[in-house]
């Protein structure tokens, strides 16, 4: 028989799903083994990393006791989000597809409800580790506050792969710091690479490969000029950091990412 079989496209996102999933899990398992070789902890300790929300030993050891006080404000905070991730998907994806928008377009808009599920999940994780009576520093601490791309990715986006980074990765450039930030940033692109974009070559034939690692060398790029021309925050500093990080966004919010996560039109 000479035909070829057709694959049902359900069927393929299934499959680009489960290969994201078992990247993630494979790599927080790396991570943390990783981690323990720089930082080692024994008995109990070792247990509760193990089982703890932490990539990075450093992260684990920013817990604190649990208080009712921050579980009404993880509560209060898990509604309004919740609210607000169920609206905006159900707004991009409802009047999105109207607009016909290009995928570049696309990485724009789906920038909003992709923040605010991961912010969700990670609220998520934070609270079912509460039920250990410790508290876990957030994942997502509101990145849009940020002044300066160092902040932005070294102290409010996905804290647990920062501390990460710079516990394991960073943390051997200490005397290079530009050099150990351009590192950290490439390490990332090539993550990012395996764990979206060349799966979605495989499985579906659409080449975006080499969008999330020019991304990342482009902040790599735009954090060491930061650092190089701007001695103090400032309106300019803050504007210049965030043309940084969105302008070139859709490279990374492209088609792999936007198919991946369901958002893509």
């Amino acid at each position: 028989c000479h035909g070829t079989a057709v694959i049902d496209r359900n069927t393929i996102l299934v499959a680009l799903r489960i290969w994201i999933g078992i990247t993630i899990a494979l790599s927080v398992v790396a991570m943390k083994w990783a981690s323990l070789r720089v930082a080692p902890l024994h008995g109990e300790e070792l247990r509760s990393f193990i089982w703890s929300p932490a990539l990075a030993v450093s992260s684990w050891r920013k817990r604190r006791p649990f208080a009712s006080t921050w579980l009404r404000k993880s509560l209060i905070e898990l509604v309004l989000l919740s609210i607000a991730v169920v609206t905006s998907w159900y707004l991009y994806l409802n009047l999105v597809p109207g607009f016909r928008p290009s995928t570049w377009e696309q990485g724009y808009i789906g920038a909003v409800p992709l923040y605010l599920l991961v912010h969700l999940l990670s609220l998520f994780v934070g609270l079912a580790f509460a039920a250990s009576g410790w508290i876990f520093p957030a994942h997502m601490r509101w990145p849009f506050l940020a002044s300066s791309i160092d902040e932005f990715w070294g102290r409010r986006w996905a804290t647990w792969v920062s501390d990460w980074c710079r516990q394991v990765i960073f943390g051997r450039y200490r005397r290079q710091p530009l050099f150990g930030a351009f590192v950290v940033f490439v390490a990332s692109g090539v993550w990012h690479e395996v764990l979206i974009d060349v799966p979605l070559l495989a499985i579906y034939g659409i080449n975006v490969v080499g969008g999330w690692l020019l991304y990342f060398a482009i902040q790599a790029v735009g954090a060491a000029l930061e650092r190089l021309v701007f001695n103090r925050p400032s309106p300019f500093s803050r504007l210049y950091a965030w043309a940084v990080i969105v302008l070139p966004a859709p490279l990374a919010l492209n088609e792999a990412t936007l198919r991946a996560i369901g958002l893509y039109v």
